[in-house]
């Protein structure tokens, strides 16, 4: 049986389609309208069973446009988990980066999947009207423009099944944040800090307590010459420590871990402090206690690490005379002569407040 349509066909189609429309309006009470309404609507829910999220590069719906920061954790998450097999990528360095970075191109796809929920990602870009605020927003992100009044506008697409909603929302797009951190973090350039000797009235910034230069030792933990045994042990209890931030957290605990480590000069101290860094991706401060003036000078030189670092203090012995040497002096037993002009040289030093390790 064939059909045939045409265009007044339509017209009486929709025309009907109209009355219709009216008497059910009229006739039907508006409690049966609603369940109607209800109905018709997750008929359409179900036959569009997609959710799509739509994260653009700008987001220019704000007052100011600026830039979206989930639209760049995407494209770094995208790089660790989906682009290695792709045919196409975008690579990116920047100045201060040990290694590319690779993103999706534009009008590209690539799938992903989490929980074994498959998600579509989509990278769009499309040229729309530019003002100010999405001009400076746009230079600032790179984005060019086919002209002075318009700017290229870069968004990310993930479509999935509708049931997957709350997944996606309050499980994935977080997960995405906190591996685009990691990544940053991996990516970044590494630093070694050594303390600055601050007088007072001097500024307390980070940038004046701490003078920095690239950390590049090659020492690892595949490298250093060190009891095999004793060497897994100390690398499952860092690892061990970094995982269990949270609970650190939640105990209501500092997040910290102490080693002391002793021996002659030559015997790996120094490499073995930097195969911890390696490790973990740290930066090390090497703090010098002969420039540290008192314990308030500490405490702010303390205060303005990062989180995820090492503190290395050397020669503690050697460096302050510890209270525990002054009561062995106190107790009984002659100086020895090197002793005595250390003792004479420091009476001639200006006073120096006694500065206390407790708790670090």
């Amino acid at each position: 049986m064939e059909m045939f349509f045409d265009w007044r066909s339509l017209g009486s189609f929709l025309a009907t389609i109209m009355v219709l429309r009216t008497a059910l309006r009229d006739f039907l009470p508006p409690e049966l309208q609603r369940l109607l309404l209800a109905f018709f609507g997750r008929l359409s829910s179900f036959l569009h069973s997609t959710d799509t999220v739509i994260i653009d590069e700008i987001d220019s719906h704000a007052g100011d446009a600026i830039p979206n920061e989930l639209y760049d954790s995407a494209q770094l998450y995208l790089s660790s988990r989906c682009l290695a097999a792709s045919s196409t990528i975008r690579l990116h360095k920047s100045h201060h980066s040990p290694r590319p970075v690779a993103s999706l191109p534009d009008h590209h796809s690539v799938v992903d999947f989490f929980h074994s929920i498959p998600l579509s990602w989509t990278s769009d870009s499309f040229v729309r009207p530019a003002n100010s605020a999405t001009r400076l927003a746009s230079s600032l992100v790179g984005s060019g423009g086919g002209g002075g009044d318009s700017i290229d506008q870069r968004s990310l697409r993930i479509q999935f099944h509708r049931r997957h909603h709350h997944e996606v929302h309050n499980l994935y797009i977080p997960f995405i944040l906190k591996e685009a951190e990691r990544i940053r973090t991996r990516a970044r350039e590494r630093r070694l800090y050594t303390n600055r000797a601050v007088h007072p009235g001097d500024d307390q910034s980070h940038c004046w307590l701490w003078s920095s230069q690239p950390f590049e030792h090659p020492s690892t933990f595949d490298t250093i010459a060190l009891d095999p045994v004793l060497k897994d042990d100390i690398r499952a209890d860092l690892l061990q420590f970094v995982a269990r931030r949270d609970y650190y957290t939640r105990v209501g605990r500092a997040w910290k871990r102490g080693y002391l480590l002793h021996g002659p000069p030559g015997t790996g101290k120094t490499s073995l402090v930097a195969a911890m860094a390696n490790l973990l991706e740290f930066d090390i401060y090497d703090l010098e206690l002969t420039t540290v003036a008192s314990n308030s000078h500490l405490r702010r030189l303390l205060v303005s690490t990062a989180p995820k670092s090492i503190l290395v203090i050397e020669d503690i012995d050697c460096s302050l005379d510890l209270s525990d040497r002054k009561k062995k002096r106190m107790a009984g037993g002659d100086e020895t002569e090197q002793e005595r002009w250390a003792h004479q040289a420091q009476s001639r030093a200006p006073a120096r407040e006694t500065i206390s390790l407790t708790g670090c």
